[in-house]
């Protein structure tokens, strides 16, 4: 079972710098903003997305890659690298246990840094004056919004965005804007 999320693992990998790689020099070369976003969407949709494609990965245990669709999941017999006991025996699961807590550690400091955010944005910002709101509400019905956001000012120097984190969602202007 490590050999195989370690073969997902290794080729997601593999596969996300290589479309990674081209993002970047498309984005650095070409002025095509759209392009761009497009391929860095390639990329997220690969490390999100089961795997279909596999890379072969030397040493872990397989002569042939891994393939994986869906749930089925077939695999060649071992390999015939040479790695010490320990590492036979211990390593593999190792950098396995080592990948999840690293994927616990970015989650739990993704949702930190979403909080901390949350808490700055609704100690610096008010609701908006009714002549605004007023205008959000008739702009709402023109567009056909069944719910109509609540408009805050903020004194904090960010771009004009709307903000949801459970409950209704706020569009934050900046009130230098306004």
């Amino acid at each position: 079972m490590t050999d195989l999320i370690l073969q997902i693992g290794v080729s997601k990998l593999g596969i996300s710098i290589g479309l990674a790689s081209v993002a970047w020099l498309a984005q650095r070369r070409l002025d095509r903003p759209h392009v761009s976003h497009l391929l860095w969407l390639l990329v997220l949709g690969t490390l999100v997305v089961p795997s279909v494609v596999s890379v072969p990965v030397p040493g872990l245990g397989a002569s042939e890659p891994v393939t994986v669709v869906g749930l089925a999941t077939t695999s060649a017999p071992d390999g015939t690298m040479s790695l010490t006991p320990f590492l036979m025996e211990y390593g593999k699961a190792g950098l396995v246990w080592f990948w999840l807590l690293g994927t616990v550690c970015v989650l739990s400091w993704s949702l930190f840094l979403t909080l901390r955010f949350h808490h700055g944005a609704t100690a610096a910002s008010k609701p908006a004056s009714p002549e605004l709101q007023q205008l959000a509400s008739e702009l709402a019905g023109k567009l056909g919004l069944a719910s109509i956001p609540t408009i805050h000012t903020t004194s904090a120097h960010l771009s004009p965005m709307v903000w949801w984190i459970g409950g209704t969602a706020r569009v934050l202007l900046p009130a230098d804007l306004i």
